[in-house]
């Protein structure tokens, strides 16, 4: 297999056991206001979500894709008025996927020895009945450079 692709939520939900369940968004913003201990069950569970959803597989070196796709509009069908910055949701999504990748042995480490190429897709704005999302694509890492 040459390349995978994996669709990932832009939030987590942590468990509480007396109240509500906590709904965290994958974002800069929101990660560096976070008691380091929430910030730990954040990552542990998007790591989780990332681990079923891998295949068996291990690359020496890859290049990843990602594009996310945001509601452009309100429940109530006005334009929203404040458009994401993707680099905060970046940040801590490839943060985390990253991990989750070592952690699975998916590659040796996540430096940029075995992480050769991070492509940022535009925002692809979606209708309100789709769900808010990352889209992955892994590709094993094939450049043959040529000595000039």
């Amino acid at each position: 297999m040459e390349e995978f692709k994996i669709v990932l939520p832009l939030y987590v939900d942590l468990p509480r056991k007396k109240v509500k369940d906590k709904r965290v968004r994958i974002n800069l913003n929101i990660y560096r206001n976070l008691n380091p201990f929430t910030e730990n069950e954040c990552k542990k569970k998007y790591q989780e979500i990332v681990k079923e959803l891998l295949p068996k597989i291990s690359y020496e070196k890859i290049e990843i894709e990602f594009t996310m796709f945001k509601k452009f509009y309100n429940k109530d069908g006005t334009i929203k008025k404040t458009i994401i910055d993707k680099s905060n949701v970046y940040s801590i999504a490839t943060k985390y996927f990253l991990d989750a990748l070592v952690s699975a042995k998916v590659i040796e480490d996540d430096n940029d020895l075995f992480v050769k190429r991070e492509t940022i897709n535009p925002t692809e704005y979606i209708e309100n009945n789709e769900e808010e999302r990352i889209e992955i694509i892994v590709k094993k890492w094939s450049k043959i450079w040529k000595k000039i």
